[in-house]
Formats: C-alpha cells, sequence, structure tokens
C-alpha cells in the first residue's frame, strides 16, 4: 500500500512539473508569433493557454483578441489570421456575408436616413437633384415609416387612407383621379433609388471591410515578415533562455568578496566534468570556482569495477592507489595513472556519499579485461564560471547559449544517427523522453539543486523546444518556413496540398509523442 502511495505521489510530482515546466515554454513560444504577427499588423483571432479539448473556464476580449484559458494546461497556441485557411475563411464568410445582413443593414440605414433628414446629403452625394418630391418623399415616409419594409407590389396594394398627402409635390394635382396611383407610384420611384444608394454604401463598406480583412491575414505579407512571424517563436525561446543565464550569472556576481549563487550546470554544456585544460579554456573570460576537490563522479556504469567498489554517483575521488587526483591536467593524465594497477587491487580514497567524511573504497583491477583499466565512471572536476564584472555577465550568458545550443544540435544529430537502421550505437534514442520522462527529469533536478536548477532546465528547455521547431517538418515553424519559402519561389500556393501535408505530419509528430509517453511510462513503471 505504501509502495502503491509513493507511487501516486511520484506521478502527480511528474505531471506538476511537466505543467510548470512546458507550459510556460510554450506560452512564450506562441507569444512570439503573437508579438511579431501584431508588430506587422497581422490579426489574431485567439490567445490560448492549455488545450481546447473542453469548453475554456476563462475568455476575455482585450486588443481585439481573445485570450482565452482551458483546463488542460498542457501548452497553448495562438490563432494567427489567414494562417488556418479553413477555419478563417468560415469566420470571414459569416462575418461578412451574412445572407440576412445586406437586407437588414439597407432597411436600418433608410430608416436612419429619413429620421435625421439625411436624405438630401446622400441624393447630392451621389450626383442627384434633390426637388420637392423629395422633399414631399421624406415627410410622407416620415408620417409612414411601414412603408419602408413593404415592396412594390405591397406598396400599390395598400388603402388609400394609409399615405397622407397633404401637401402634394408640384408635378402632383390633388384633383386627378388617378392621384393616388401617381402617389404609390412615386413613393415606389423614390424608395427603390434611395435602397439602391444604401444599397451602394453597404456595398462600399464591404468592400472596404474586405480589403482590411486581407491585409490583416498572414498571407498578405511580404516572405521577410512571414518568416519573422514563423520565427516569433523560436526568437523569443532563444531570447527567453538568454534573460535566463543572464539572471543566473548576475545572481553569481561577487559580493563583497564573496561569491554569489551560480549555474547548477557547473560543467560544460554537454554535461560532463572538465579536467584541468578544458577548465583553463572554459574559464579564460571569467573567474572560476571548483566545487569538488577531487574527480567528481557523474555517473557509474552497470558492471563497472566502481559500481562493483561500491563507489556511487556524485562521490569525490582525491586519490587513486597512492596518486594524487585532484589537479590532473586531461582524462590521459587518469588513464596512466590507472593503468599502473592494472592486474592488483587498490584502494580509490574520498568521500562516498553527501556529508560523508572521507574513507576508502577498494577495487579489483584483477578483474578488468583486455586493454586499459577502466573504472567505468564519468568524470572531471565539478567548476562553475563566476562573471568578473557587470557586463562579463552578458558575455558568459552569450557563451553559455552557444554551448547549450550546440549541445543541443549535437545531440539531435546524433538521435537522427540513430535511427539509421545500419547505426550501431543507438544509446542517443534512450536520452528521447516525452512528457513524463521531462516531469522526471524536472523532478529529480529540483531535489538535487533547487530552484537554481529548475530556472537552468527551463533555459535548456526553451533553447530545446527552439531547436526542435526550426526542424523542416510542415506541422513545426521550420516546415511551414520551407512551404512559403516554396510559395514564394513558385509563385502559386496550393492550399489543399499544403493543408494536407500539414495535418499529416502534425498526426505523424502527435503519434511519435504518445509512443515516446508510453515509453517513458514504462521506464517509470518498470525500471531498470
Amino acid at each position: 500500500m505504501e509502495t502503491l502511495i509513493n507511487t501516486f505521489i511520484n506521478i502527480a510530482q511528474i505531471l506538476f512539473w511537466f505543467i510548470i515546466i512546458l507550459t510556460p515554454l510554450v506560452v512564450v513560444h506562441e507569444m512570439g508569433h503573437l508579438l511579431i504577427a501584431r508588430l506587422f499588423k497581422v490579426k489574431i483571432p485567439e490567445f490560448a493557454i492549455g488545450l481546447p479539448l473542453t469548453k475554456h473556464r476563462i475568455k476575455f476580449v482585450w486588443r481585439k483578441i481573445t485570450w482565452s484559458i482551458y483546463p488542460w494546461l498542457l501548452g497553448g497556441f495562438v490563432r494567427i489570421f489567414g494562417d488556418n485557411d479553413a477555419i478563417d475563411e468560415a469566420d470571414y464568410q459569416n462575418n461578412l456575408k451574412n445572407p440576412n445582413a445586406k437586407s437588414d443593414y439597407i432597411k436600418q440605414r433608410t430608416y436612419e436616413l429619413i429620421s435625421n433628414q439625411d436624405v438630401e446629403a446622400v441624393i447630392i452625394d451621389n450626383s442627384l437633384s434633390y426637388d420637392s418630391s423629395w422633399e414631399w418623399f421624406c415627410k410622407a415616409i416620415n408620417q409612414n415609416q411601414n412603408l419602408i419594409e413593404l415592396t412594390s407590389v405591397e406598396i400599390r396594394a395598400i388603402d388609400p387612407s394609409i399615405i397622407k398627402y397633404k401637401s402634394l409635390p408640384q408635378n402632383l394635382d390633388a384633383s386627378d383621379p388617378e392621384l393616388l396611383s401617381k402617389i404609390k407610384q412615386l413613393i415606389i420611384s423614390k424608395l427603390n433609388t434611395l435602397k439602391t444608394l444604401v444599397e451602394w454604401e453597404y456595398e462600399a463598406i464591404i468592400e472596404k471591410q474586405a480589403k482590411l480583412a486581407r491585409r490583416e491575414t498572414f498571407y498578405s505579407k511580404n516572405l521577410i515578415q512571414k518568416t519573422l512571424i514563423i520565427f516569433g517563436g523560436i526568437i523569443f525561446n532563444f531570447v527567453f533562455a538568454y534573460l535566463i543565464f543572464v539572471i543566473m550569472f548576475g545572481i553569481a556576481l561577487p559580493t563583497n568578496g564573496n561569491f554569489g549563487g551560480s549555474l547548477p550546470a557547473v560543467y560544460t554544456a554537454s554535461g560532463k566534468p572538465m579536467f584541468m585544460n578544458e577548465l583553463k579554456e572554459y574559464t579564460q573570460n571569467s573567474s572560476s570556482q571548483r566545487l569538488s576537490t577531487g574527480l567528481y563522479v557523474q555517473a557509474v556504469g552497470e558492471n563497472s569495477l566502481a559500481k562493483a567498489a561500491g563507489i556511487p554517483k556524485g562521490s569525490d575521488i582525491r586519490k587513486i592507489g597512492g596518486d594524487d587526483v585532484t589537479n590532473l591536467n586531461s582524462f590521459d593524465d587518469l588513464r596512466t595513472i590507472l593503468n599502473k594497477y592494472k592486474g592488483q587491487k587498490f584502494d580509490v580514497i574520498g568521500t562516498f556519499g553527501s556529508g560523508e567524511m572521507e574513507s576508502r573504497k577498494e577495487v579489483d583491477g584483477t578483474k578488468a579485461g583486455d586493454g586499459d583499466l577502466k573504472l567505468g565512471i564519468a568524470t572531471g572536476y565539478r567548476v562553475k564560471r563566476i562573471p568578473r564584472d557587470f557586463f562579463n555577465v552578458f558575455q558568459l550568458a552569450s557563451q553559455e547559449m552557444v554551448d547549450v545550443t550546440k549541445g543541443t544540435f549535437d545531440g539531435l544529430g546524433q538521435i537522427f544517427s540513430a535511427l539509421n537502421p545500419a547505426a550501431k550505437n543507438r544509446d542517443a534514442l534512450q536520452a528521447v523522453s516525452g512528457p513524463v520522462g521531462i516531469g522526471s527529469i524536472s523532478n529529480k533536478v529540483f531535489g538535487e539543486f533547487g530552484f537554481n536548477g529548475i530556472l537552468y532546465l527551463f533555459a535548456v528547455l526553451s533553447i530545446s523546444l527552439a531547436v526542435l521547431n526550426m526542424l523542416p517538418i510542415p506541422a513545426l515553424d521550420g516546415g511551414r518556413f520551407v512551404i512559403i519559402l516554396l510559395t514564394a519561389i513558385i509563385g502559386k500556393r496550393n492550399k489543399k496540398i499544403e493543408s494536407i501535408v500539414i495535418s499529416l505530419t502534425f498526426l505523424l509528430l502527435m503519434g511519435i509523442s504518445l509512443l515516446v509517453a508510453g515509453a517513458d511510462v514504462l521506464k517509470f513503471i518498470i525500471p531498470k
């Protein structure tokens, strides 16, 4: 029962960190698209936090954008007008080409013109003559406003008593026996003329709205503007990561001779501890501080000599046999020392647990295989860079950006290489993590490094999200850019093919995501 409760607690922690880490990163990404789109005056129908799998919980309109929050807080999205043609075109048709919109406008506008006595201005604006017949018509219609809604046939059929025809226009004789017919004909003629003018006004307004709507669409922009909108999310993810590095290096500035905080990733961006030669190069533009006296054990291999000797991850090794290992220049120096003890048992001296005193572990070198003697550990010296001054903060943040980005591209390259059927090394595939894996990593990082670790993880994952979106896959930003570029070269869009390709690749990505998430769950439930 206790094991089951602990499992549920762990799952809850993983989901918590997944939402806390990934959702803000996706929101930052989508906000990048939004702000650059608005910079180029592209309409944004909606910006949302969460996925629209259910009805929104919060919804309001601000600056002509609908802002929504959905219960499923797993990311977010932004709708850019014209970027999703099927939805946006339907929305456009509903708003501008409502079948009742035209008739409603003509009726309401005609009432308005007659009530406000603006008919004369409309007649003159359309280069027509406003004579006494128009004056009489306006008075008659004001007394009988129901006539505006009637057709010509209905007007001809009305009872004579309904129409008040005092003060007749000059071209009508009150003694004429066919006066009523002429009055009806005059009303019909004037009313039809006025409705026609109002209809022209309506068409002009609609055309103006249509032109404005076209100017507000994504695809009305030039290639550079569309490219910046597409890469807006990537740009913002990089900027977000850079700001985090600036903050973290800023915290690490020396104060009154004491060092402040530091980046929890105290190794290189690839996560490997360094030897002295690497350390000199790594910290040439800054100060540095050693965090381990000896060799820090970052990882221990299965079935290794270190594992058999009881040397755990996180150990700090200061001596191997009788040799001091606190200032080795390179891994070759470590290899030379280890080979001295090949075929014999030797002691490893250091601290082998948090808060433990220095002790020793016996390693059985007689069990080593052919070749060099290997402990089976990933090791080096833990170190952090300390900025010399305020301006050095930005230099170090830039260098960290370069290192992490390069490491991300290298890792991505290793994953693609491992996907090759002929590949012999597929270890990179084991590093692929989905939502559950990211949540699990976040939980471990927080446990080991606290808030600083989570902050650094924000930056690393923000860069990873940016790099991932640069891939030329149609459902990602990089793929959308390729489509836009091809459209610019060809000079014509094929919306149908474009929509099919994007939809299929999106489904493929979703399928891969589900498989990776499933693998994460299995690794979590059935650990090796």
